[in-house]
């Protein structure tokens, strides 16, 4: 039996040569699947800013770069200093902490340097220590541990702690577990995961290492959260790689002899061989065992989608109870090819079949309640290789709609074209497997826009329409576009030259919270040539697709690239700063000057438009390279005190980093704490009347302002809810009920 997960015959496909219209094959890199939680909000590689980026690279291919010349760094204003600073580290992030909280996590791993070659060192892990931190900054624990490889194993590949912690799911005792996911290289190739399960605060053993109370084959490829206010429970899924074909790679390709019968015919076998193993554990029982409710295997190849861009399966709650939505070809989705160097096509007929098992009770099997067939067709235009299937890339668990006892699907079909494009269509199934209605078709991104309290949810899909991009801004509740946006505006009206805007777009209410804008990158900065200022511009576009204003944000000069953040939370008043003002956080490469050290650095702004009252704008942090090292990563986690968590690495190629954890806003006043009427401000409520000295402002949770007046102000005519009330230079958090 051997373990694979992208086999040197495999990656030979991808390296091969083949013609430019050749089907691409999956990579088949099971870590990919690596469950890595729903609050982890790194800027850098989240699921929607992989998604801009994605749609940023296929609208700008071919054109001139943005920033064209090498245009000193504006200082900033704030002199905001961290609040919390980390030593270096490997391991970093935030964790779903009990009680909904959000904790953090630090930690290094010890490396042994192995020589591979007269030019080539080999970093390869031998032993790791992590600190678990609760919301509030305070040390809860330190884990550490030393790897042990198998006989067969070559190396530690990949270690990482799974985001969430947790307490009588692994064991029975009443401490909180801490899992780190350990990815290992078997002889000849490929990857075998495992999960050590460690009890944060049991005393190291005699060599200094914490001994697992568990170890699991397997990674967490998913977590539910199925608690009840009387009963915990919560569902782990792990998933695993193998394949039992019985054969080698010596047994199914020979590059001497490529067209060796036997050899052929072993290679599709082989593929068949390939298995993705899926297992799912309730809470450990009485004998300390966790308890298995659901198991599956299924050939790679029949993995639904495209096998590595579309979820293995879906976990969620239908009428209280855990629910598990197994999506997979009824064939393999290729015909049979004999060597890595062959075409690939795809197999028709076929169906995606998506199975739906429910839990009856916490600690039972789950029970198969519902399966569907969908027919796969393949698009029917000449450019297409082949056409995917998936269930859950669209909107996630929200892509199953159960209507009674039955659910219906949203499906992205994912259209590979010539040259490793793809167009994609959204697609709304019945129960019974008929298509009910074409929501989308031949898309070439797709986007989503943040929710917004009392507005429809909306996506945006963008179309090439052999000329322009068009922005489709769509209503997924009627299912209807309601703004079709050419992404070239015409600012000087139709006989001007259109100014472009980028796929980075999302939308935010309005100030009176009643209806909304969309806010877009533009693609071409504004300059300012008298002070040699480069300006990110940011437009404000009507649900009419008439430009309401344009903000312009000052980055200084010698600006060699940048790009902004934009999400629902970042275009919130109060969540940078604490005025009523706009800020904007983007990532900025500024060339230095002749004779530095490097060519260029990395860094963080926050800042507020230009206006009246700043005619250049105003910096509030402006961070580049530090006794710390190179700014490496940025990551905004949102909880019950907002954070912004800033990464810096001692050198090209580094995995250690030192992370400075600033609050937010910035200026402390706007945080969401546990701060009451009384601690340590002067904001006094009685009833439903809040007094305070000067100005008092009470903003809803979506920070739109909703209230104002002096000295006194009588919240009785909002409706009941969580409401942040700001004044004298303080903010509290108030219930109406």
């Amino acid at each position: 039996m051997k373990i694979f997960t992208i086999s040197t015959v495999v990656a030979a496909i991808l390296l091969s040569g083949t013609a430019v219209s050749a089907m691409p094959a999956p990579d088949g890199d099971l870590s990919r699947f690596l469950w890595q939680g729903k609050r982890n909000a790194t800027i850098i590689d989240n699921d929607r800013q992989r998604a801009v980026d994605a749609a940023v690279k296929r609208m700008e291919a071919g054109k001139p770069a943005r920033f064209v010349n090498a245009l000193e760094a504006v200082g900033p204003d704030g002199g905001y200093v961290p609040d919390y600073t980390f030593e270096a580290k490997d391991l970093y992030g935030d964790i779903d902490g009990p009680d909904g909280e959000l904790w953090f996590y630090q930690g290094f791993i010890n490396y042994e340097y192995v020589q591979i070659s007269d030019y080539y060192t080999e970093e390869r892990p031998k032993s790791f220590e992590v600190s678990i931190y609760d919301s509030d900054m305070n040390l809860r624990g330190t884990i550490k541990d030393t790897f042990v490889l198998k006989e067969n194993e070559v190396r530690v590949r990949q270690v990482s702690v799974l985001p969430i912690i947790t307490r009588n799911y692994f064991n029975s005792d009443d401490k909180y577990e801490v899992v780190v996911t350990v990815i290992v290289n078997p002889k000849p190739s490929g990857v075998v995961p495992y999960s050590y399960i460690y009890s944060l605060g049991d005393a190291p053993g005699a060599d200094g290492d914490n001994v697992p109370v568990g170890v699991i084959d397997g990674m967490v490829n998913d977590v539910l959260v199925a608690s009840t206010g009387d009963s915990e429970n919560i569902i782990m899924t792990f998933i695993h790689e193998y394949n039992d074909s019985g054969l080698t790679e010596e047994d199914i390709y020979d590059w001497e002899n490529p067209d060796d019968p036997e050899k052929r015919a072993n290679y599709w076998q082989y593929n068949l061989g390939n298995k993705i193993g899926m297992t799912a554990y309730s809470a450990a029982g009485a004998d300390g065992r966790l308890t298995e409710v659901f198991s599956k295997t299924t050939i790679y190849y029949q993995a639904q989608g495209n096998q590595q861009d579309d979820p293995l399966s879906l976990t969620m709650l239908h009428d209280g109870k855990p629910v598990i939505v197994y999506p997979y070809y009824e064939e393999v989705f290729y015909n049979p090819f004999y060597s890595p160097i062959d075409d690939m096509s795809q197999h028709l007929p076929n169906n995606l079949v998506v199975e739906i098992y429910e839990q009856p009770a916490p600690g039972e099997a789950f029970v198969l309640k519902q399966t569907s067939k969908i027919p796969v067709i393949k698009a029917s235009e000449d450019d297409v290789l082949a056409s995917y299937y998936a269930v859950g890339s669209f909107r996630g668990r929200d892509d199953v709609v159960f209507k009674g006892d039955k659910a219906d699907f949203f499906v992205v079909r994912r259209d590979q074209t010539v040259g490793d494009n793809e167009r994609c269509s959204f697609l709304a199934y019945n129960a019974d497997g008929s298509l009910k209605q074409t929501i989308f078709a031949n898309s070439d991104s797709h986007l989503p826009l943040s929710n917004l309290a009392g507005m429809d949810p909306m996506q945006l899909f963008i179309v090439n329409d052999g000329k322009d991009y068009i922005f489709n801004f769509f209503n997924l509740r009627t299912f209807e576009t309601e703004l079709a946006l050419n992404y070239g505006l015409m600012l000087d009206g139709e006989d001007g030259e259109p100014d472009y805007i980028m796929a980075n777009v999302d939308r935010t209410l309005t100030p009176d919270g009643k209806s909304y804008l969309f806010a877009a990158e533009m693609r071409v900065p504004g300059y300012d040539d008298i002070n040699d200022i480069n300006y990110m511009r940011i437009a404000y576009i009507d649900r009419d697709g008439k430009v309401d204003h344009i903000d312009q944000v000052n980055m200084g000069n010698n600006v060699n690239y940048a790009t902004l953040y934009l999400d629902g939370i970042a275009l919130q008043p109060g969540t940078f700063h604490s005025d009523d003002k706009q800020e904007y956080m983007m990532l900025i490469k500024r060339a230095l000057p002749e004779g530095s050290d490097k060519a260029s650095e990395e860094q963080l702004l926050i800042a507020q438009a230009a206006d009246k009252d700043n005619p250049a704008g105003k910096d509030l942090l402006l961070l580049g390279d530090c006794e710390a090292g190179s700014l490496a990563i940025i990551m905004p986690m949102y909880g019950e005190q907002n954070r912004l968590a800033v990464i810096y690495t001692a050198g090209a190629g580094s995995s250690r980093g030192t992370t400075h954890y600033y609050n937010l806003p910035l200026d402390g006043i706007m945080g969401i704490g546990d701060a009451v009427a009384g601690d340590s401000c002067d904001i006094s409520i009685a009833g439903n009347t809040v007094t305070a000295p000067g100005v008092i402002e009470v903003y809803s949770m979506q920070g739109v302002r909703v209230a104002s007046d002096r000295e006194s102000l009588d919240l009785t005519g909002l409706t009941a809810g969580l409401y942040m009330v700001r004044a004298a230079g303080a903010c509290v958090k108030v219930a109406l009920h």
